[in-house]
């Protein structure tokens, strides 16, 4: 069976699979809104096809246009039609005479603004021949060619007649460029009503350049091929130069053209094609055009928007690794570190941790580490110290059995042997040590203890007599129901008596008083004896915290007073039992006397009784 912790998966997992299912919902969402738009967009291309073309159809009619409206005006203009029904055999100079009046007056009166098509060649019926594009050119070629092309059918009567774009026979100068050097042939019969016959024919050499300038911006934006064909498909102008060249199409479009039904239809598969018919005449516009470019936006739109997705989503990729090894990596290495401390590795530090927000909170959980280590090493030591002060006082505890009974003995004896003072001392001396036992209890009442410290006290006056005098101040009604730790005043008394006796005349005076001062008991241990230097107080200041003293000659001489219990003793216990390291205070002025506080928080029976069954257990 699976576990929730077998079930768990990561936050980087889950980071990179949202971010995966966004960009698979944007890329599910974007797509059906663009193929719901693509057909639409797709006819909105053809339709701007189907216009472009029919704008290209436009602009070949005014052209044509413009050379019908030249052909109607010198049908039936008198003036030229004087000069060129003459006979101008063997007189070649006043011909091409006549014919540059003819280009330079008549044509130019007409065209002020020179953009008017102009008559390339005139043909009479009189088989007079007037080359306009270059009167130097021999006539005969030409002649024999517009005769090859039946310029003057009859059966033509007066309509404008158009043949297959080809080179230009009517010149001799060539400019290398196959849509100035080719053109497209026109001809119109021209009747004369006041005659009553066909006078002359009509001849318009248009240069391809011309029709290819009319949609060759369409054919490059669409990279089509545009034809301009007449209704029985013969090409006229086309985008691609070897049809050109060749002075015709694709015979296979021609007849697909020529046959379709509609004026748009696909062709080969791949290609769509629109035909527009002229309004004027029977000209044809045909644009072929790739399906793929049609439609090709459309597709680079979809196409950009695809790679854009697809771009964003690696670059998303790259962020969400950048974020892992910069955020993630770090989250689950503190992760596993944490795990390891629950279980129980107190050693899991974390190392090479970046320097940012994450790198920080690694900062803090390393320092937090170091912490639980030092607080649990701290315990331990305080345990340790703990059990050490227990079992030496335990063993101080041990010997007042055997010195109680021992003293019981004394003071019988003495009072046998008529020496009371003798069991006095030893029965003070008994008083002390049963007080001291306890019952094995590390917490007795304020009281007990103040009793302790005066049986200790009795004990020293017998021995210095008058040099000593004590004094206690304890309002034992206020202290009745408080307890304290056992065998912590008589410490401050002896120190206050080794330390303080002089070696003078004058007696010691050691004073006890001790009240409630808020949440805590206070007791303060002062005397007026020699006192210390302030050097010397801040080394027994040293000494109560830590416990060693300095190796200089007072201390040794102070050793060897001392009772060994010592303050420091005092100063740990307090610390072990209620965590204070202000417990214990001493003060001195050298000459003047010592002023030792006791200060500890205030503990009931309750208290005291848990406690002491604490230690006991």
């Amino acid at each position: 069976m699976k576990t929730k912790r077998d079930r768990f998966i990561s936050f980087s997992m889950k980071a990179a699979g949202a971010v995966l299912i966004c960009f698979i919902l944007l890329f599910v969402v974007v797509s059906a809104m663009f193929f719901q738009t693509k057909s639409r967009m797709n006819s909105d291309a053809i339709a701007k096809l189907e216009s472009s073309v029919s704008y290209i159809s436009s602009r070949i009619d005014e052209t044509v246009l413009n050379i019908y409206g030249v052909s109607d005006n010198f049908a039936v203009n008198d003036q030229l039609w004087q000069l060129i029904n003459v006979d101008y055999t063997g007189r070649p100079t006043e011909k091409k005479r006549i014919t540059a009046r003819i280009v330079n007056s008549i044509f130019a009166s007409y065209d002020i603004l020179r953009s008017n098509e102009k008559i390339s060649a005139i043909y009479t019926n009189k088989e007079q021949f007037f080359n306009f594009i270059d009167p130097n050119m021999e006539e005969e070629p030409c002649i024999e060619r517009l005769i090859s092309m039946n310029v003057d059918d009859k059966e033509k009567l007066a309509r404008f007649f158009w043949y297959p774009v080809q080179e230009n026979f009517l010149t001799q100068s060539k400019s290398g460029n196959i849509r100035n050097d080719y053109v497209i042939f026109g001809s119109r019969r021209v009747f004369s009503s006041l005659l009553s016959t066909y006078t002359f024919v009509q001849i318009f050499a248009v240069q391809e350049e011309k029709l290819y300038s009319k949609y060759s911006d369409v054919a490059n934006s669409y990279g089509a091929d545009v034809y301009i064909l007449t209704g029985d498909g013969t090409l006229l102008s086309s985008s691609d130069e070897q049809a050109v060249y060749n002075g015709y199409a694709d015979r296979k479009l021609v007849d697909t053209v020529l046959n379709r039904k509609y004026d748009r239809f696909e062709y080969d598969g791949n290609r769509v094609v629109v035909v527009s018919r002229s309004t004027i005449n029977d000209w044809l516009t045909v644009i072929s055009v790739p399906v793929a470019n049609v439609t090709g936006m459309v597709d680079r739109l979809y196409g950009m928007i695809f790679l854009g997705i697809v771009g964003c989503a690696i670059a998303s990729c790259f962020v969400l690794v950048w974020i892992y090894n910069r955020f993630m990596e770090p989250v689950e290495r503190i992760n596993t570190a944490m795990q390891n401390v629950y279980n129980g590795d107190l050693d899991a530090y974390i190392t090479n941790y970046p320097n940012n927000e994450i790198g920080r909170m690694i900062e803090y959980y390393n320092a937090m580490l170091d912490s639980i280590n030092r607080n649990v090493k701290d315990k331990l030591e305080m345990e340790r110290m703990k059990r050490d002060l227990e079992l030496e006082v335990l063993m101080n505890q041990i010997n007042p059995h055997f010195l109680y009974n021992t003293l019981e003995t004394i003071v019988w004896e003495s009072n046998e042997a008529g020496a009371p003072q003798i069991g006095r001392m030893a029965a003070a001396l008994g008083r002390l040590y049963r007080l001291s036992v306890a019952g094995g209890a590390q917490f007795i009442s304020i009281r007990q203890e103040l009793e302790h410290a005066s049986a200790y006290v009795r004990l020293q006056l017998q021995r210095y007599g008058d040099k000593l005098e004590f004094v206690m101040d304890a309002d034992n009604a206020e202290l009745k129901d408080y307890y304290m730790i056992k065998l912590m005043l008589q410490p401050l008394l002896e120190n206050s008596i080794v330390y303080g006796m002089c070696d003078g005349e004058r007696s010691l005076r050691v004073r006890i008083t001790a009240h409630i001062v808020g949440d805590r008991v206070r007791i303060r241990v002062v005397d007026n004896g020699a006192g210390m230097s302030r050097e010397r107080l801040e080394a027994v200041r040293l000494q109560i915290k830590t416990g060693v003293r300095p190796p200089d000659e007072d201390n040794a001489r102070a050793r060897r007073k001392s009772t060994g219990i010592g303050l420091h003793n005092v100063y740990e216990r307090l610390k072990l039992n209620f965590g204070i390291d202000d417990g214990l205070e001493i003060y001195s002025r050298q000459g003047r006397g010592t002023l030792t506080v006791l200060s500890m928080p205030l503990i009931g029976k309750d208290e005291a009784d848990r406690r002491n069954k604490q230690s006991r257990a």
